[in-house]
C-alpha cells in the first residue's frame, strides 16, 4: 500500500536528511559511494554527430563540465544558410519610426558603455533524445535600448522589426498562388519589450568576438525568449506603427 506524504511532511524529511550530512565527517561521504558504478552515458546512439554540417551543430551534453558553453560547442541551428559579412564595411541601420535614422559601424557599437549578461536559450525545436539545442554563455554587447535611443524612438513606433543578413527563396502562398520570394530572415518586439533594458545586441561570447556560427558580427538576444528571437547576423531594426 503506498503512503501518502503531505508537504509539510516532504519538507520536514528533507530538512532531516539534509541535518543529517551535515552531521557526518568528511571522510564518511565519500565512503558512501564506494559501491557506486560509474555508468556511461546511454540516452545517446553509438553514431552520434554533434556537427553533421557547417550550418548546424548540436551541443554534446556528454561534455559539459561548467556552466558556460565553450564558443566551439555552442549550439547553431538556422534556416537560410551563412551570410558571409565584411566587418570593415557592416553597418547596423536603425530606421521606421525613429527621429535620427542612424547608422553604426561595429567599432562604433564596441566603443558604446558595454554591459554583459549570462544567458541562456534553447531554440523551441528542443526536444529528446538529443536536447542539445540549448546552450548558456557569457555575453557581451550593447543595451538595444542605448542604440535606440540614439535614433529617438517616435511616440507612434509600436513595434519594432529585425532583420538579420541571412535570406533565401521561400514559397509564399498568395490567393492560392504559390510564389518564390527572396525573403529576409526577422522578427519583431513589441515597444515596451525593445525599450526595456533586457534586449542586448550582443557582440561577444566568452570574451571572444562572436564567429560565424554565433551569428558575427552581431546578434539581438531576448533573455527568456526561445532561439527564434534573437535574430542573428542582425542587420537592420526599423521602428514601425502597427
Amino acid at each position: 500500500m503506498s503512503e501518502y506524504i503531505t508537504r509539510r511532511e516532504t519538507v520536514r524529511r528533507g530538512l532531516a536528511a539534509a541535518s543529517l550530512l551535515a552531521l557526518l565527517p568528511d571522510w564518511a561521504i565519500p565512503a558512501l559511494a564506494q559501491s557506486e558504478t560509474a555508468v556511461p552515458f546511454t540516452d545517446l546512439p553509438a553514431n552520434f554527430n554533434p556537427t553533421p554540417s557547417p550550418e548546424r551543430r548540436t551541443l554534446d551534453i556528454r561534455k559539459i563540465d561548467g556552466p558556460l558553453t565553450p564558443k566551439d560547442q555552442f549550439f547553431t541551428t538556422q534556416h537560410l544558410g551563412h551570410p558571409v559579412i565584411d566587418p570593415a564595411t557592416f553597418a547596423l541601420q536603425v530606421s521606421g519610426l525613429v527621429e535620427r535614422p542612424k547608422s553604426f559601424s561595429l567599432d562604433e557599437l564596441r566603443k558604446m558603455r558595454s554591459t554583459e549578461l549570462v544567458f541562456g536559450f534553447e531554440c523551441s525545436g528542443n526536444r529528446r533524445p538529443l536536447q542539445g539545442l540549448s546552450s548558456n554563455g557569457r555575453w557581451t554587447g550593447v543595451p538595444l535600448k542605448a542604440v535606440l535611443d540614439h535614433a529617438g524612438v517616435k511616440p507612434r513606433a509600436r513595434e519594432f522589426v529585425f532583420f538579420g543578413a541571412d535570406h533565401g527563396e521561400e514559397d509564399v502562398d498568395f490567393r492560392g498562388t504559390i510564389s518564390k520570394l527572396d525573403q529576409q530572415f526577422g522578427r519583431s518586439l513589441a515597444r515596451e519589450m525593445a525599450l526595456s533594458p533586457e534586449p542586448l545586441l550582443a557582440y561577444a561570447l566568452n570574451g571572444e568576438p562572436l564567429a560565424c556560427s554565433q551569428r558575427f558580427p552581431l546578434r539581438l538576444l531576448v533573455p527568456g525568449w526561445y532561439g527564434v528571437a534573437h535574430v542573428k547576423w542582425l542587420s537592420r531594426p526599423a521602428g514601425t506603427a502597427r
